[in-house]
């Protein structure tokens, strides 16, 4: 296999991949490349969010610095309570979509919550096993997601990304799922994300994701599809044969099923 250089290559194939249309994908204002986004709660279901309630009657408070400083609590239940707090505020299911970008930047600014995120998913599995992980992972991508201060915070915390790398390759296939989906919401501004894709354990895991089926698959292909609008990024990950190699691998498939959708 010939391996081009220059911008073209990438290009095809990320937009190839967004094309499909499996992704839940939009366009960012000034962006020429569709890229990708997740739904909020990693445990959303239908039930969670019954339609005879309204939105605006659940009743979820602003997280604290308290809560900022529970994620690091050495009692599981707690380190939970506080990483799902946190999703949920900035969870466009739970709360009025009016204010979600405002629930958002002001969750951003609260202090060392970026470095105690990173703290709890790299927390090793315990048992009984909690979902402290999977809440974690999915509120990064949610608090980040499309808040330009966010997502510069997450782009430049090495910490996070080697957490959600390590959550990648040991957790659970929900908890993979989330921390792929994490990188996928944090990349989906369509700015170039030069520091992620230069996180060679990040995207080693997104790339091993990407051999996988069903939902963790998408998620991994949805990171590289955004993560590849930037220039710089996208030249990046077009000096790795494993992400070039897995992307044509999955664009030459055919058939239906899980294997087969992108």
């Amino acid at each position: 296999m010939a391996w081009l250089s220059g911008m073209k290559y990438p290009n095809t194939v990320m937009s190839s991949l967004a094309q499909q249309g499996s992704f839940n994908g939009d366009l960012p204002e000034g962006a020429t490349q569709r890229t990708v986004s997740w739904a909020p709660s990693p445990q959303w279901s239908p039930e969670m969010h019954p339609t005879s309630v309204p939105l605006m009657s659940l009743d979820i408070c602003a997280p604290t610095q308290q809560m900022v400083a529970d994620l690091l609590s050495d009692r599981d239940a707690i380190a939970e309570e506080a990483a799902r707090a946190i999703t949920d505020y900035c969870d466009v299911f739970r709360v009025d979509p009016t204010v979600i970008q405002e629930n958002r930047a002001e969750v951003g600014k609260l202090e060392h919550l970026w470095d105690n995120l990173a703290g709890l998913i790299q927390k090793s599995p315990k048992q009984p096993r909690s979902n402290s992980a999977l809440w974690a992972a999915t509120a990064v991508g949610l608090v980040a997601f499309r808040i330009p201060g966010n997502i510069k915070s997450v782009s430049q915390n090495k910490n996070l990304h080697l957490a959600l790398a390590k959550l990648m390759r040991v957790g659970s296939m929900e908890e993979k799922s989330a921390a792929a989906g994490a990188i996928c919401n944090v990349c989906a501004d369509g700015t170039d994300q030069v520091e992620i894709a230069r996180t060679a354990p990040l995207v080693d895991a997104l790339v091993e994701l990407c051999r996988l089926d069903g939902d963790v698959r998408l998620r991994a292909v949805g990171s590289f599809t955004n993560v590849s609008c930037g220039d710089a990024a996208r030249e990046v990950l077009l000096r790795s044969r494993d992400v070039c190699s897995v992307l044509e691998s999955i664009l030459s498939t055919k058939g239906q099923g899980d294997a087969h959708e992108v």
